[in-house]
């Protein structure tokens, strides 16, 4: 006899502490998901937890702004590996649209900078003589 599969109610809850209040406030969102009506069950599973977790997110910026997770900023590899960037605007289109923290962005931006080029021989000489004749004898 196959496994009836019911309607399942998700739910996510966050209690947060809104800044400047000492009461802390209890977030909470839920849905109702049928895994009769998905093909890949647990992929489906997780895409609704993933836009579930969204919108408590969304919920709780409404109450409490300050009180937003926030991710751990990625190493500079890893957001090399991931997004391969190349120039400047695209990193700050991918800021815009809250793919990268301000912290991983100024990172990937300073990664794009372009290295100075060293002093040539000439520029060396000039700089150690400067120095030299400034130096108390």
């Amino acid at each position: 006899m196959p496994d009836p599969r019911r309607p399942i109610e998700l739910t996510l809850e966050r209690t947060v502490t809104p800044a400047g209040s000492p009461t802390p406030i209890t977030v909470r969102v839920s849905t109702t998901w049928d895994p009769a009506a998905a093909s890949d069950a647990s992929g489906a599973l997780a895409e609704e937890m993933a836009r579930l977790g969204e919108q408590l997110d969304a919920a709780v910026a409404l109450v409490a702004p300050d009180a937003v997770r926030r991710r751990p900023d990625r190493t500079v590899p890893e957001l090399v590996d991931a997004y391969h960037p190349r120039q400047p605007e695209l990193v700050d289109l991918l800021r815009d649209e809250g793919e990268l923290t301000p912290g991983e962005h100024a990172a990937l931006r300073a990664h794009l900078e372009p290295t100075p080029a060293p002093p040539s021989f000439d520029e060396y000489m000039s700089l150690k003589r400067h120095f030299a004749a400034a130096a108390p004898a």
